[in-house]
């Protein structure tokens, strides 16, 4: 049965009104019957005879019955009134409740349709005030949440453009006859071709870290251990880009509870992320020391640095700090950001500090102690 609230809301008053009118009548009526015997009681004791001859009196209609009757007609026209009164709050309250309940009905399907810019107004600050707030609240979080994954969607089709194009080009040049089949050629092709199944795997782990579902298996870990063998695995690119990476770890730190691989994912990438933007010449280093109850990793630079008005935005999924930069010579630009998902899954955290362009850039994490 399809009932609108505001039916549902007279139908409640008035059964209301209708509940106290009957308990009110039954009530009245009873005490008019005691009260009516009690007078008469008393005039049998006290009263004269004519006053007596006035109440017992077969040829005419009893006092009793008479005043019974008086009551039920002031019941019914009482109940007549209430009813009004009730039908006329019930309307009252049914528009102050209906009116934003549709305007959230309504600006719900609007929502669903599409539309992230609905909002409803707040005009209480009682529950449905409350319901509004929550709504518009609910309203900018899609719309925030939509704007996300169209830039999402415009951020990886622009980084899957120019590997692509590349590998047409060569390929169109190697059926055309333009350019020769030389192993050099290939090369590049298979570079391009690496590129994007980087970034595809970026993407992936991406998606497992900020959806929460990628497995982070914990143990007592050494940090030393976890520097050493990160910057033993990267040496060798830093040395060929010349640029110096140095690590001071003290021996006497407690360990951490972290799964090592993720830990050693979150370095690499923010080691990578140093030597991309560090010039030949300049050095990056590790530092780990002790805070608060945890381990905190320091990873400095001396490269381009970062704009202060950029120090939020570094850990957004594809931005760079050097727009003139060539994709080429980068990475997916989403390391940033998996390192950030990483450490908040254990429950660290990271941000990035830095004096402005070309002062160099200090990105921090933490982790718990064991």
């Amino acid at each position: 049965m399809n009932t609108k609230l505001s039916s549902k809301l007279l139908v409640s008053h008035l059964l209301v009104a209708l509940t106290s009118i009957v308990l009110v009548g039954l009530l009245a009526i009873a005490i008019t019957a005691n009260s009516f015997e009690f007078i008469l009681l008393f005039t049998l004791d006290f009263g004269t005879p004519d006053q007596l001859q006035l109440l017992t009196d077969p040829g005419k209609l009893p006092f009793k019955q008479q005043a019974l009757d008086r009551v039920i007609e002031a019941l019914l026209i009482g109940g007549a009134a209430a009813s009004v009164v009730a039908a006329a709050i019930s309307l009252f309250v049914s528009k102050r409740i209906v009116r934003p309940v549709r305007a959230i009905a309504d600006a719900s399907r609007y929502i669903a349709g599409g539309h992230y810019d609905s909002r409803v107004a707040v005009n209480s600050a009682d529950e449905l005030g409350e319901l509004a707030v929550s709504f518009n609240q609910m309203a900018a979080s899609l719309a925030n949440i939509e704007a996300v994954r169209r830039q999402l969607i415009a951020d990886v089709s622009h980084e899957l453009k120019t590997p692509l194009a590349s590998i047409r080009a060569y390929m169109e040049g190697f059926l055309d006859g333009v350019i020769a089949p030389i192993s050099e050629h290939f090369h590049q092709v298979h570079r391009e071709v690496a590129r994007l199944q980087r970034l595809v795997g970026d993407l992936h782990e991406l998606s497992l870290t900020a959806e929460g579902v990628l497995t982070i298996h914990p143990t007592s870990c050494n940090a030393g251990h976890i520097v050493s063998a990160v910057t033993g695995r990267l040496l060798p690119q830093f040395d060929a880009k010349g640029v110096t990476l140095v690590a001071d770890v003290p021996p006497d730190l407690p360990p951490v509870r972290a799964d090592r691989e993720r830990v050693e994912q979150v370095l690499i990438n923010l080691l990578g992320n140093g030597l991309q933007y560090t010039p030949a010449g300049g050095h990056v280093t590790v530092t780990v020391a002790q805070s608060n109850g945890s381990l905190r990793f320091a990873v400095q630079d001396t490269g381009i640095g970062i704009a202060p008005a950029d120090l939020n935005r570094v850990f957004q999924r594809f931005f760079r700090v050097d727009k003139s930069r060539a994709r080429s010579s980068g990475g997916s630009g989403i390391g940033l950001t998996i390192a950030r998902h990483l450490v908040e899954a254990h429950r660290g955290r990271i941000w990035a500090e830095s004096l402005g362009e070309n002062q160099g850039a200090t990105f921090y994490f933490t982790l718990p102690t064991a």
